[in-house]
């Protein structure tokens, strides 16, 4: 299981459905189990759109299964909700579950889950 931490309204929107592919610079071998932080802070520019959609900020919020790692297309907007950059990464998520918020401090990359989060997520 990893961590990936989004900020808002991306997670909300990944948590609730609405999202099922997470655009990132970056691209990671990893499949499988990833919980969403939402992290701090709000999302930029390409966010204004979403103004509306608002959820909890420093907290576990869902998990997902991330099935696959691929360069994004045009044809991802919709699922991304927004148009992917060129050169972005679409990270394909299914089976999305929301949680109850737990407290929970994001960082950067893709990284495993503290004891603490972990134990919380098995109550």
């Amino acid at each position: 299981m990893r961590c990936l931490s989004v900020r808002q309204p991306w997670a909300q929107l990944i948590a609730t459905g609405r999202k099922k592919i997470e655009l990132r610079t970056w691209r990671t071998d990893y499949r499988g189990p990833i919980i969403i932080v939402a992290g701090q802070a709000r999302g930029g520019s390409r966010a204004a759109r979403w103004r509306d959609v608002d959820g909890p900020r420093g907290a576990a919020i869902a998990i997902a299964e991330l099935v696959d790692c691929r360069p994004a297309r045009k044809s991802d907007a919709r699922a991304a909700c927004t148009v992917p950059e060129p050169g972005e990464w679409a990270w394909v998520l299914r089976d999305v579950r929301p949680i109850e918020p737990i407290p929970q401090r994001g960082r950067l990359g893709l990284y495993r889950p503290p004891d603490d989060l972990v134990q919380a997520l098995a109550k």
